[in-house]
């Protein structure tokens, strides 16, 4: 195999890949970068076995083959500066004045095969939208809440793109045409990489759906991975109470003020009055810091007692949402009242 193509593509696909590599099983097979041609086309392959993406690169084929490059190759690679193109063969990159060798342990027969097979087409929609969409994530429950996959993830539905970890809820309604029956759990893990490789921009995303798997096809690539299947997601929509009372102030000012006071403790109490919102922090010395800041009442609601909230949570829903004014909504006056902060759904700390 012998094959020219731009340094700063092939670069792009190996930052790509190692978000994948960096969350794989410990086997030198899969530490590899999988290149193929075919009929003067160039492909590039990457797999963790729950995650995968297939790439197409813009290049000439100058002889057909196939080559696996393993990771430290690629390390050297991606360091590479001050050449436009490089080439590559079975066992050696040129890239200017250098020549970097390496000995293929594998061939593409070693090479876990990659199931791509996607015939339903689930949804069409531009990669800005997408990318809005998946602001839900950092809702989603974390790494060391293992023993509770289906919160490590992403849920999709016919009519909303949510993720909780059972304290918050961040939900968007994605008016795309989904012809889904129930719903599909997409892993958080392959979300974040799915969101870090989406651009700003209008280009258009396919997402395509199998039995097991979900896979979107934008730009170069087609970035594929398994669902979660566990079939005891909770009704999300069962526990959005009717809303009593709702606001709206600046969400550029709360965020201000919460930035302020998020160093000097983690847990505040958020109490209503006069159309204001006041907020009080505690640090462990006792010492205490309350801010005020204006707003507007929209539904006739009384004063509301303190409620404790977590400091991090509001900061979440206050930073992505999109707004320049945040409505707010409570169920009621009571201090054990849940709280709606803009998309975001918000349990007290009891």
């Amino acid at each position: 195999m012998r094959i020219n193509v731009s340094l700063k593509e092939f670069q792009e696909v190996i930052k790509k890949s190692n978000k994948l590599l960096s969350n794989c099983p410990k086997l030198p097979v899969i530490e590899t970068l999988c290149i193929e041609t075919s009929n003067q086309i160039i492909t590039a392959k990457v797999t963790n076995l729950l995650e995968s993406i297939i790439f197409n690169i813009d290049g000439a084929v100058e002889e057909s083959g196939t080559t696996i490059i393993p990771k430290d190759i690629m390390k050297f690679v991606s360091k590479i500066k001050g050449v436009n193109r490089i080439t590559i063969t079975d066992g050696l990159i040129y890239a200017g004045n250098k020549e970097i060798k390496f000995v293929p342990e594998f061939t593409i027969h070693d090479y876990p095969e990659i199931n791509n097979d996607f015939d339903n087409l689930l949804f069409a929609t531009t990669e800005k939208q997408l990318s809005d969409m998946l602001t839900v994530k950092y809702a989603a429950a974390g790494a060391d809440d293992e023993d509770r996959p289906s919160f490590m993830s992403v849920y999709l539905d016919k009519d909303n793109i949510l993720a909780t970890d059972r304290y918050r809820i961040s939900k968007r309604k994605h008016n795309l045409n989904i012809n889904i029956d129930n719903y599909i759990l997409m892993p958080i893990n392959a979300i974040n990489n799915l969101s870090s490789f989406l651009s700003n921009k209008d280009g258009v995303v396919e997402c395509f759906i199998s039995d097991n798997q979900v896979g979107f096809k934008f730009g170069n690539l087609f970035h594929f991975f398994r669902l979660h299947e566990c079939k005891t997601y909770p009704n999300i929509y069962n526990v959005y109470p009717e809303w009593k009372i709702e606001m709206e102030v600046s969400r550029k000012e709360f965020l201000n003020e919460l930035e302020f006071i998020k160093n000097v403790g983690k847990v505040i109490k958020l109490r209503t009055e006069d159309g204001s919102i006041f907020i009080n922090v505690t640090d462990t010395n006792n010492n205490s810091i309350t801010s005020k800041i204006e707003g507007e009442t929209i539904t006739n609601g009384i004063e509301r007692e303190n409620t404790l909230l977590n400091s991090r949570f509001l900061h979440d829903a206050l930073k992505n949402y999109g707004g320049d004014v945040i409505p707010i909504r409570f169920q009621s006056e009571s201090c054990y009242s849940a709280m709606e902060l803009g998309n975001d759904f918000i349990l007290p700390i009891r």
